[in-house]
């Protein structure tokens, strides 16, 4: 990965995340996607923890939204919102792993 440094004079030219969002799909999704990553994994992980009011599930719930994101990164129309976008993620994933867990509660008590 790269350093912060490095993510801050790649995206230093950009005014926006829609023009970041149309240079990292030029480049690849892999790379683009690393750099949206870095920059909104202390919000998405700040979600995760009031949702799940667990460290250890706040980080699963955190790798869950990304990799829901990065299957998904080509729905986003509107590259400003993208924290909101990511919020919906996140909170929709929380409570399918909510609804697992209850799913394994009943299944062990029958």
């Amino acid at each position: 990965m790269k350093s912060l440094e490095e993510i801050d004079m790649y995206t230093s030219k950009f005014r926006d995340f829609s023009a970041l969002r149309e240079e990292l799909l030029k480049q690849g999704k892999e790379e683009g996607f690393n750099i949206l990553y870095s920059y909104t994994y202390n919000y998405v992980y700040g979600r995760a923890k009031v949702i799940m009011k667990n460290e250890d599930d706040a980080l699963d719930l955190t790798q869950e939204t990304f990799v829901q994101a990065y299957k998904s990164i080509q729905q986003l129309e509107d590259v400003n919102n993208i924290y909101a976008w990511l919020g919906s993620i996140t909170y929709r994933q929380g409570m399918k792993m909510f609804r697992k867990r209850r799913e394994v509660l009943v299944g062990e008590e029958a």
